[in-house]
């Protein structure tokens, strides 16, 4: 790559990954995965207690429920959370969250949650599955109202943020930049086939610092190696962006060494000046 590129191909990493992430809209693609991991019959569970609670049904819900939640105020509670229910047909449903627990005594928990939405608010509806040696019974069923979308709550936006995420998010910009540039330059020295190795080093970030982009939660990891050693990541779906930054350490580690670890070449001058040997034949 010609040393002229490679301050344009750092600005490209500064600008266009954090542009990415905030203006192309996520919130389509997590609705196609949501859906593509989720069981239609857990979702369709999970609607069907909801119903059975707006309909005030709470023997059929009782009847479901594991044996230990069927206690004497079990009515008074269902009770209270029907009436958190909107006494209207909700615009959207979906799911925005699923999770499968295996344990080590072959059963199971599976966690899903529904997001409703109103004219007026949104709801949350979370139902828990235990399934064991067959049978499957409800260990869990809550419902929450909410004033914003869970998606709009959790999206990644510069604004209205307290300082500390704007520091959390210069340093992964600018760490994202020393490894990019540490990456570019080691292919670009003359040292051979050891300069894919370091490439690779470049790449990896030690320590982690972190910031919840919701909350402002902030956590370090100093035991922690990673690839890239910047970047932002939704894990599980619909839930809060994460961006975290990291110690190039491989990249400042051959900025330091480059030039010891080039490789010196003669030069065609050189050669040619250098002295020639020849054998003189005793006459």
């Amino acid at each position: 790559m010609r040393p002229g590129l490679i301050v344009p191909v750092v600005i490209v990493l500064l600008f266009a990954v954090p542009a990415l992430i905030v203006y192309v809209p996520v919130e389509s693609l997590e609705a196609y995965m949501m859906k593509k991991i989720t069981p239609p019959q857990d979702e369709a569970m999970v609607q069907r207690w909801t119903q059975w609670l707006e309909e005030r049904n709470f023997d059929q819900i009782e009847r479901g429920l594991d044996p230990s939640l069927r206690a004497n105020d079990v009515r008074d509670k269902l009770e209270t959370m029907a009436q958190l229910i909107p006494p209207q047909q909700p615009t959207s449903v979906k799911v925005i969250g699923y999770i499968v627990a295996h344990h080590r005594d072959s059963s199971s928990t599976t966690t899903t949650t529904l997001e409703y939405e109103f004219s007026d608010g949104w709801l949350i509806a979370s139902l828990v599955k235990e399934e064991r040696a067959g049978a499957s019974t409800v260990t869990g069923f809550h419902v929450q109202p909410i004033s914003e979308s869970v998606e709009s709550r959790n999206r990644f936006t510069l604004f209205g943020k307290e300082p500390v995420h704007y520091v959390v998010l210069l340093l992964s910009l600018a760490a994202l930049a020393v490894s990019a540039y540490g990456v570019i330059a080691s292919l670009r020295v003359p040292m051979g086939k050891k300069k894919w190795l370091w490439a690779a080093v470049c790449s990896f970030g030690v320590g982690r610092l972190a910031i919840n982009w919701t909350t402002g939660a902030v956590g370090f990891t100093p035991l922690w190696i990673g690839f890239p050693p910047s970047g932002a990541v939704m894990i599980p779906l619909y839930s809060p962006w994460v961006v975290y930054s990291s110690l190039p350490v491989g990249a400042v580690v051959f900025l330091m060494l480059r030039d010891r670890l080039i490789l010196v070449r003669p030069t065609p001058e050189a050669q040619q000046a250098s002295p020639t040997h020849s054998t003189v034949l005793p006459s």
